[in-house]
């Protein structure tokens, strides 16, 4: 396999009418390839045809989905040129990469790399006045009155957010059980951040109890309480997949009636319809539900059913998700494509909701705040909030 599907760099996907008719708009995305390890100095490949490099895994699946989205958008009125950059380049710094990108005349980027590079090209952005798209991680990236900076998956701080204005809507002047493994920073935090959030709700305040987890015993006290009390309600506040899973086996194992746990996006990892949590309803937020039955949902499962003999990847969705709505957007707003983000046309797969980020009074970047909460029970997922 010669390296003649991707140039060195950059791959360029052109498509819509004439510049005569419109100006094109021009997005970069950056993601991790590795087609410097993949292929040798001659341009053939490395490894077995059928096969990837483990590393380079990832960031195909998004790449992927960025592929089809420029297909579906090559079949609307767009003008648009899309360019691919391997993030992980031997070759070429981001900071080199990133600078082609503008001399480009780039308008937008969007961005699938780690926090650390994330930190390089968010003040790069703001210099150069072009949006930057943080399309996975749930991190500002000391992102300081950064206009330009727009984060996709949201952060801690708005998945607390959240969790409580849940939590107040549905179980005012109810107990909830706050669940925190002892010693662990994190969960502190989130604890005593609900804690705050509960001490400044005026109306209806819901009745926190704190539970530091050490090991099963721990939970002695909230299982003697399960005894006599229905339906409780418990939530975990690590974002730590194996002590999710210790709990939710733990509380089964009780039999107690009508318990709900709740827990945060990293949940989505964990098996739900295991044995080991029958009984228990089961709650967690995610910003990027998918019900799998939008017609771009379906093209891209039957694209990878035929092609790929596979199931496409929550990264292979959200790679399309961004490319086709803000490529549409920005086709159709230009300039103004900023002022425009949070437009509800062109949905294809997700409904995010980006709003400004304040501090200080003064704008400090914009993010996703869209979460959904799904609830389910004996793996089968019965309701979406």
């Amino acid at each position: 396999m010669k390296k003649t599907l991707f140039y060195i760099i950059i791959l360029i996907f052109s498509f819509g009418h004439s510049i005569a008719q419109k100006q094109r708009g021009k997005i970069a995305v950056f993601t991790p390839l590795y087609l410097d390890e993949a292929f040798d100095q001659e341009g053939n490949y490395k490894f077995n045809k059928k096969t990837f490099p483990n590393k380079s895994i990832q960031g195909l699946e998004f790449y992927q989905g960025v592929s089809i989205a420029t297909d579906s958008l090559s079949k609307t009125d767009a003008n648009l040129d899309v360019y691919i950059y391997d993030s992980k380049s031997s070759k070429f710094t981001l900071d080199q990469q990133f600078n082609r990108a503008i001399d480009e005349g780039v308008q937008l980027v969007i961005a699938n790399i780690s926090i650390d590079e994330l930190k390089k090209l968010a003040p790069l952005a703001y210099k150069s006045k072009v949006t930057l798209i943080n399309a996975t991680v749930p991190n500002d990236a000391n992102a300081v009155g950064n206009p330009y900076y727009v984060i996709i998956n949201p952060t801690l701080q708005t998945l607390v957010e959240k969790m409580y204005l849940k939590l107040s809507k549905d179980y005012n002047t109810k107990t909830v059980y706050l669940c925190s493994r002892l010693g662990d920073k994190t969960d502190k935090m989130i604890a005593d951040a609900l804690i705050k959030w509960n001490q400044h709700n005026n109306n209806k305040p819901v009745v926190f109890k704190s539970i530091q987890w050490k090991d099963t015993t721990s939970l002695t006290p909230l299982f003697n309480q399960l005894k006599t009390e229905k339906n409780a309600v418990i939530v975990s506040t690590s974002l730590d997949t194996k002590f999710g899973d210790q709990l939710l086996k733990s509380l089964a194992r009780k039999n107690a009636p009508g318990i709900t746990v709740y827990g945060f996006p990293t949940w989505e990892s964990l098996d739900l319809s295991k044995k080991d949590y029958k009984g228990l309803t089961i709650i967690y937020s995610t910003p990027f539900y998918n019900n799998f039955t939008s017609p771009a949902s379906k093209d891209i499962q039957a694209y990878y059913a035929k092609n790929m003999f596979a199931r496409p990847s929550d990264l292979v969705f959200r790679g399309f998700a961004l490319t086709y709505k803000y490529g549409r957007l920005l086709n159709k707003y230009g300039n103004q494509f900023t002022t425009n983000m949070n437009n509800k046309e062109f949905i294809g797969i997700y409904d995010f909701d980006i709003q400004p980020v304040l501090k200080n009074g003064q704008l400090n970047y914009f993010e996703n705040k869209k979460l959904s909460f799904l609830n389910y029970l004996d793996g089968n997922l019965i309701k979406v909030d």
